[in-house]
């Protein structure tokens, strides 16, 4: 073959053709008569000539490929061409090929193809039908084929492929109640069931290819009216090709037989429940040809492929190649090839392919009588196994702990004295302190009351009783009021008591000082020398729960559950298992602390990084936060800890994961537990760290103040975007960010530089710009006040703690 540019000058002489803008429209062969012109194109038209092809591009580009053997010898192939200016103006001129004596003999060139083998599953699941009994059936062995006609189930394994299936087994034959029924049972000696062996059956060849020993369970059902079939199993792998099963027995006697002998075998049921199995497409090309893959063509006169060789199997012999093709068989595939270099090469499909090349060498003849020998080679690969990232959402609940504080001292609140018909009133007050981080909550007011007298006589006593928080200039606030009653009725040597158990519902108290007045007055029905006054007495008690305010505790029964292999509850994308895959291994730590790998190898085994063995099908992964309970089938249940600061999560619960293929290649990933935490503050003014994740405050009454710490070096400075539902400017809520801030210079005028404010509908969304656009950070969402229209950053930042 020859190439060259007709528009272009060569070394050979030729001079350049020349016009604005020109190129070949048309070409016909001279050389042949009766020839038309053809429109050439960018793509490129071939004509045929008197002893040779002529591909011409419209840039002018050519290339010539003799086609005839000796005859061309001193011979010329003539073809015009026209070219074409910008304007419309043509001319036409002529390409002389100028064939000579010295025609170089053929060349072979190596040819090389890729195919990759992929993991297939269910693609047979569904199957059905019914199939027979047969007595005499042993592995290799070979079934009558006109005895499997009666069979409705069957599968195919495409080409390419090999499949392994589950097979269930079920049906029910009814059984006579005479001679036959009485054999059976004899045969049985008292058993109710009996197994046989469940056998695979190539249908072409009728070979016994798999039998699965003792898979079918027959059970005697009832009064032995009827035998119920059931059961089944996992075959091994299958290559291409057409499948049926019988119910079978090697023996020819024995209950089977004797069922078969009694006219009792029936066709039972069995489907394909589950498979798996690999997959290889097929591939074609030409080796004589150039392919886009950088093949170069093979070249030479009218040259063909004569024969070929399966190099990859031992002591191979040439074949020869015809133009109907030859089919040959290589060690991991077989190819058909015909004469004019064209080919097809199917894989067997089998996992043991994987990694190997298989090399068929060819040889070419031109007509000349000259031959040359090269190679085809079909590198035969697999995709790896590719571990995706999980992410788990967990809402996190906090709680404040309670603390033992000493009893309220009441005794101060104690009235006694004798009643009068008019009425006897009296106030007595005590003063208490809730301490500093604390809340009093679940608060309870006891008012007891006793009378006694020497006759029968009822006294009235009316109650109030308030509780004031006293704040620092001395002046008092209302906190909670109860006016409690009662009638207490006098007996002859007895004394009369009752209690009054007040709640204070939705009452709690806050770090401060407080005052507990309890006023009465006791007034008597009857007052004379006959009927004296009672006397009484009247006292009250507060209890309550006390809280410690200052810490955030996470709470007992939050965990969250998933799959990091099939992406369950994770993300929803599973990993990727190639043919190859062998295991999948997590790493983190022991309950003591040590770091530790842990591998749930595919055949269920669990082992340590030092190739221990684990004892279950589950090892528990110790985290920062938390505990993982990993399962040999990618499942997990991640724990959090109780009692946990919620302030100490400054990082993200991260556990790393490869998923590893038997060639000892892996991908890595990650399991992240995202958490996000629900803080729900106190009715005191709260100091709120925020955490490494999305956050959720709801902080209640109080000057409250949520702290961003430097957690990392990134734009929000490791801390989420968190959410604050109930932000309030009237109540002195803050959010101090001076930890993020960085180079500030502490003057408010430049603080826009680095907090801005925008909204969405009745939110306030606070960014922040930790360096002040200086460029090292962007400006991202920091914190979202809902329900809320900050007018400035005056009311949203305490600038005494950023300063």
């Amino acid at each position: 073959a020859i190439e060259g540019n007709v528009l272009d000058t060569t070394a050979s002489g030729d001079m350049q053709d020349s016009g604005q803008g020109i190129s070949v429209t048309s070409a016909v062969s001279d050389s042949v008569d009766g020839s038309t012109p053809v429109n050439v194109t960018s793509a490129g038209v071939n004509i045929t000539g008197a002893y040779g092809v002529l591909t011409i591009h419209s840039d002018g580009s050519y290339s010539y490929q003799l086609t005839k053997g000796g005859a061309a010898i001193g011979q010329s192939d003539v073809f015009s061409y026209t070219i074409t200016d910008e304007a419309g103006n043509t001319s036409t001129t002529n390409l002389t090929i100028n064939i000579g004596g010295n025609i170089e003999p053929a060349q072979a060139n190596p040819d090389a193809q890729e195919t990759d083998l992929t993991a297939t599953f269910d693609t047979l699941n569904g199957e059905s039908g019914t199939v027979g009994q047969l007595v005499g059936v042993s592995l290799l062995g070979s079934v009558n084929v006109g005895l499997l006609n009666g069979n409705s189930f069957d599968f195919d394994v495409a080409a390419g492929a090999n499949e392994k299936v589950l097979l269930a087994v079920s049906g029910t034959s009814g059984l006579s109640l005479g001679a036959a029924l009485s054999t059976l049972l004899s045969l049985l000696g008292g058993a109710s069931s009996f197994t046989a062996d469940l056998s695979i059956v190539d249908k072409a060849t009728g070979e016994v290819v798999q039998v699965l020993t003792n898979a079918v369970n027959i059970n005697v059902n009832g009064l032995g009216l009827s035998l119920g079939y059931s059961g089944g199993g996992w075959s091994s792998m299958l290559p291409s090709g057409s499948y049926t099963a019988v119910v079978s027995s090697p023996n020819t006697g024995g209950l089977l037989g004797a069922l078969l002998d009694l006219n009792l075998g029936t066709f039972v049921n069995v489907s394909v429940t589950d498979s798996e199995g690999y997959h290889t497409d097929s591939l074609t090309g030409n080796v004589l040809q150039s392919d886009g893959d950088g093949d170069v063509a093979d070249t030479g006169v009218n040259i063909k492929v004569t024969s070929v060789t399966a190099t990859s199997v031992t002591d191979a012999d040439p074949v020869s190649v015809t133009s109907s093709g030859t089919t040959i068989a290589g060690a991991w595939g077989s190819l058909t090839i015909h004469s004019d270099g064209s080919y097809t090469y199917q894989p067997y499909g089998g996992v043991n392919s994987v990694g190997q090349s298989e090399v068929f060498t060819y040889t070419i003849t031109d007509s000349l009588g000259h031959t040359a020998s090269t190679t085809l080679t079909i590198d035969i690969d697999s995709p790896a196994s590719l571990a995706v990232n999980d992410v788990v959402a967990l809402n996190v609940a906090t709680a404040l702990a309670t603390v033992n504080v000493p009893a309220i001292d009441t005794a101060g609140l104690n009235t006694s004295g004798k009643s009068t018909t008019g009425g006897v009133s009296a106030s007595k007050s005590i003063s208490f302190s809730v301490g500093a981080d604390r809340e009093m909550d679940t608060l309870s007011v006891n008012v007891n009351y006793t009378a006694s007298g020497s006759v029968v006589n009822t006294v009235r006593i009316d109650s109030t009783v308030s509780i004031y928080h006293v704040l620092g200039d001395g002046s008092k606030v209302l906190v909670w009021q109860g006016v409690p009653t009662e009638n207490l009725t006098t007996i002859i040597g007895a004394t009369a008591s009752a209690t009054d158990t007040l709640t204070l519902t939705g009452v709690a108290l806050s770090e401060g000082n407080y005052e507990m007045v309890l006023a009465s007055k006791a007034t008597a029905t009857l007052d004379s020398f006959l009927t004296p006054a009672p006397n009484y007495t009247v006292g009250a008690s507060i209890t309550g729960t006390t809280f410690d305010t200052a810490t955030h505790y996470t709470v007992a029964g939050t965990n969250v559950s998933g799959n990091i292999q099939n992406g369950n509850n994770s993300g929803g994308t599973e990993d990727f298992h190639g043919v190859l895959y062998a295991s999948y291994t997590v790493t983190g730590h022991t309950s003591s602390g040590s770091a530790e790998s842990w591998t749930f190898n595919s055949n269920g085994s669990i082992t340590t990084s030092n190739g221990s063995a684990v004892t279950g099908s589950s090892v528990t992964i110790y985290g920062d936060y938390g505990t993982l309970t990993m399962a040999n089938n990618g499942s997990y249940t991640y724990s959090l800890k109780a009692g946990m600061d919620v302030s100490t999560i400054t990082h993200k619960e991260v556990f790393a994961y490869t998923v590893n293929d038997s060639n000892g290649v892996s991908s890595a990933a990650t399991l992240t537990i995202d958490l996000h935490p629900q803080i729900t503050g106190s009715v005191n003014g709260d100091d709120i760290h925020s955490t490494a994740y999305d956050d959720t405050f709801t902080l209640g009454i109080g000057a409250d103040t949520v702290v961003y710490n430097l957690l990392a070096d990134d734009n929000t400075g490791g801390n989420g975007s968190d959410t604050w539902k109930d932000f309030s400017v009237a109540q002195g809520d803050h959010i101090d960010v001076s930890a993020l801030l960085v180079d500030w210079d502490g003057n408010s005028s430049s603080l826009g530089n680095y907090v801005t404010l925008s909204y969405v509908g009745n939110n306030t969304v606070v960014s922040i710009d930790r360096d002040g656009g200086a460029g090292d950070h962007q400006s991202t969402t920091l914190i979202t006040l809902e329900g809320v229209h900050i007018n400035s950053l005056n009311e949203l930042l305490d600038t005494n703690n950023s300063n």
